[in-house]
């Protein structure tokens, strides 16, 4: 496989290798045709994922596994990822483990890319079959990445907290209880971190009293705009934060304090009176 081809599917992973002839074609269970990619990922392990020896002659090659990926259509038939996988041993430690790729994550049978596709024709309205149908998976594969996604929304870490942890308030909908909700960034990923229904102080409280308090002392850094509600939070909740206004937050206010001035300097001279 040349690499221009690599890059149109996007298996562009240096470990991947791929014979003259790659593409195979196959019939599945049901008699339906599938198109089949076949090649092998392997490399010199730079250490040991599970003690963290570094390989000086202490990891060797422990046999291979073959793994079939579903890597979602072309031209309308499904298209599989065949995979002949690496596998090492460990002297040090005494453990095996297998040959890693970004292409996809340990522990799961479908690629990333096509685990980005069903989470993106989740958002529209489909059916799970149409789903599946569409992208050459089965019901349950959609289902369990359905599954994946609550799981990491609706199951909090409680025991983590980050460093720096961005704070406001949106409006989100109209049927939520407070008049506005709450979100949180954390500041050292530069990702989003959660989103609360309500803003209001207690239902705050409520939220962050259920982590641990090893993780609430972690906080060092409370990012957030003026409001009083959240200066509270800090002191009772964080014990060991500092309060960082939002320089957007302090720019704004300033910029409203030199409007109002402006405007009453303004309608003072437009009156004629300039002894104020």
């Amino acid at each position: 496989m040349d690499n221009d081809t690599k890059k149109l599917l996007g298996i562009t992973d240096p470990n991947l290798k791929f014979p003259d002839h790659w593409l195979k074609a196959k019939q599945d269970r049901k008699g339906h045709e599938r198109l089949e990619i076949e090649g092998t990922l392997t490399y010199s392990p730079a250490a040991c994922p599970n003690c963290g020896v570094i390989n000086i002659k202490t990891i060797t090659r422990h046999g291979s596994i073959i793994s079939i990926y579903p890597f979602g259509q072309f031209r309308s038939q499904p298209l599989d990822l065949k995979i002949k996988t690496q596998r090492f041993y460990c002297h040090a430690c005494h453990s095996t483990f297998t040959a890693s790729s970004p292409i996809f994550d340990p522990q799961t049978s479908i690629t990333k890319d096509l685990k980005h596709e069903i989470i993106l024709r989740l958002t529209r309205v489909e059916s799970i079959k149409d789903i599946a149908d569409d992208l050459g998976v089965s019901a349950s594969t959609v289902q369990r990445t359905l599954q994946s996604l609550a799981d990491e929304i609706t199951i909090p870490n409680h025991n983590y907290l980050p460093k720096a942890l961005c704070i406001n308030e949106f409006k989100s909908m109209r049927v939520i209880n407070g008049a506005m909700s709450f979100i949180a960034v954390d500041g050292d990923r530069h990702k989003l971190f959660e989103i609360l229904e309500d803003r209001r102080l207690y239902k705050l409280f409520e939220h962050y009293s259920a982590y641990s308090m090893s993780a609430r002392r972690h906080v060092k850094y409370l990012v957030m705009n003026m409001n009083a509600a959240y200066q509270q939070l800090a002191k009772t909740v964080f014990p060991c934060t500092k309060i960082v206004y939002d320089r957007f937050h302090i720019v704004k206010h300033l910029n409203d304090t030199m409007n109002h001035v402006r405007i009453h300097v303004y309608n003072r001279l437009r009156r004629g009176n300039t002894e104020e």
